[in-house]
């Protein structure tokens, strides 16, 4: 009975996705709000997403700069 649980356990591991992920808590807005400024950036390069961040006037910006 452990084997299949530890079988399960290996290819849950296997099929990971090792992709970097940023995750906020406690951040008092709306997540479609931020989605919004999310969506500027993705795919961006670093500087390049930080340049679109510092002249966004969306509320949004400033969490996702942090983040």
């Amino acid at each position: 009975m452990a084997t299949r649980i530890r079988e399960k356990a290996r290819a849950r591991q296997k099929n990971k996705d090792t992709r970097p992920r940023a995750i906020a808590r406690y951040v008092r807005m709306s997540p479609r709000k931020v989605k919004v400024v999310i969506d500027l950036i993705r795919g961006k390069r670093v500087g390049e997403a930080l340049s679109i961040l510092a002249h966004t006037p969306r509320a949004a910006a400033e969490p996702v700069t942090k983040l």
